[in-house]
């Protein structure tokens, strides 16, 4: 299957900026509901923090923030995060 794109098509950083936007929305209004799906949200929004689009890092953060809410044990969250930063490229940051 071939995927055509063209100039009407969303840009690949807007399509992720609008994910997290509907999956953080998603996460507000159904809140403990969501708890079987806390791990993978958590991989995905934390992934979505090393994108190189700053829209979607700050959506990513907001997301992240309501995952908290939900969450009852943060220490994954910060696990995940820590290895996160531990494995950037220092070349790539700008302080």
């Amino acid at each position: 299957m071939e995927v055509d794109f063209h100039e009407n098509s969303p840009k690949p950083e807007l399509a992720a900026s609008w994910f997290l936007v509907k999956i953080d929305r998603l996460c507000f209004q159904t809140g403990a509901f969501l708890k079987p799906f806390l791990p993978q949200l958590q991989t995905t929004f934390s992934k979505a923090l090393l994108d190189p689009n700053r829209a979607v890092r700050l959506q990513a953060g907001h997301a992240l923030a309501h995952l908290c809410s939900i969450h009852t044990r943060i220490d994954p969250l910060f696990t995940d995060l820590n290895n996160n930063i531990n494995n950037i490229d220092e070349s790539s940051v700008r302080l």
